[in-house]
């Protein structure tokens, strides 16, 4: 299970008091986003946007989804791209 919003924007905080760097920060983050529901998907992503996530990477699991799910996905696009 993915860090909760509030616990990324405490992670946030921390590098920025620590970083010595003026360099842009991507903020990436794992998570499974419910596909199946685009609003609820999209929501989601939009509470880890407001923290600073700058990348949801999906987690496909071998076990748990299969390379047409994959590719069906990779087609998709990114979340409000259609």
């Amino acid at each position: 299970m993915p860090f909760p919003p509030e616990e990324v924007s405490r992670v946030r905080s921390y590098i920025e008091q620590h970083r010595t760097s003026q360099e842009l920060l991507d903020l990436v983050i794992s998570h499974t986003l419910p596909l199946n529901d685009p609003a609820a998907a999209a929501e989601e992503a939009r509470r880890y946007e407001q923290v600073g996530v700058t990348w949801i990477v999906r987690d496909w699991l071998p076990w748990d989804t299969g390379p047409d799910e994959v590719r069906a996905q990779l087609r998709r696009g990114p979340l409000g791209s259609a």
